[in-house]
């Protein structure tokens, strides 16, 4: 079972060290690494260098791109894996040991394997587990599951396509909700944390963003929800969302889910 991963970054010389570091120290050996880079005028490149020196696995791509996602979708054209994940420039795996576990997981049955993403705040130093143990369509609408956490199939991308890049912010929420909702692809959960994420860094949570990521968010919830949906998803991620995580909810929503796929 080959793993692709993928980074995707422009002028991150500040924080794309740490993200190799992650990756190269990985114990598990069949996996390939695409770094996919906006032709940044930094360093880098020359950081990047020094790693593809001592590291085999490691392909760079460098040409101007037409934003983050159609970056992606170069990595993507490229990639020889079964399965690829996305490991943005500051995100790092959370041990040596990430993609050995993933592999002995992975049966190669589902189009979609997902673990846990773990928030860094950078102001206090903190971490956040946020658990994605509960995927159902109420979570998928109102919520999101997080690219950087989840293993798809290079299958699944050539059967319902790649990142729309019509979208600047939420083109990632879209491809999986495209993915789970309008085709509805095959899941599994993880049960591990597969990447520490640092919060705040990412276009979503740039306040400068915030209205588009709003209008991009609306535009994609329309596709594949009902307005019922949409309204009641909403109001139980900002009025009620612990009570996802009851188990009597819990069970009936992923029953349904279940269910929906079967049929």
């Amino acid at each position: 079972m080959k793993i692709s991963v993928i980074t995707v970054c422009y002028n991150s010389e500040n924080v794309i060290e740490r993200t190799l570091q992650s990756v190269v120290s990985q114990t598990f050996d069949d996996f390939e690494y695409l770094i996919i880079d906006g032709a940044s005028n930094d360093n880098t490149l020359a950081i990047i260098e020094k790693y593809k020196e001592n590291f085999s696995k490691m392909k760079v791509f460098s040409e101007k791109d037409k934003g983050i996602y159609d970056a992606m979708n170069k990595g993507i054209a490229n990639a020889n894996g079964d399965y690829i994940i996305f490991l943005n420039a500051d995100d790092v795996f959370l041990h040596e040991n990430v993609l050995k576990l993933v592999s002995e997981k992975i049966d190669g049955a589902k189009d979609l394997y997902y673990g846990d993403l773990i928030f860094l705040e950078k102001s206090t130093g903190k971490l956040n587990n946020r658990r994605q143990n509960n995927v159902n369509y109420v979570y998928l609408c109102g919520g999101m599951l997080f690219h950087p956490a989840i293993f798809a199939s290079k299958k699944l991308f050539e059967k319902i396509g790649n990142f729309d890049i019509q979208y600047r912010i939420v083109a990632d929420y879209d491809w999986i909700l495209r993915a789970l909702v309008a085709n509805k692809g095959s899941c599994e959960y993880l049960d591990i944390p597969i990447t520490i994420f640092a919060d705040g860094e990412g276009a979503s949570s740039n306040p400068k963003n915030k209205e588009l990521h709003k209008k991009e968010r609306q535009s994609v919830q329309k596709k594949y929800f009902s307005p019922l949906m949409i309204i009641f998803s909403n109001f139980v991620y900002k009025s009620m969302r612990t009570a996802l995580s009851f188990p009597v909810i819990k069970c009936i929503l992923k029953r349904q889910f279940l269910k929906d796929r079967k049929n």
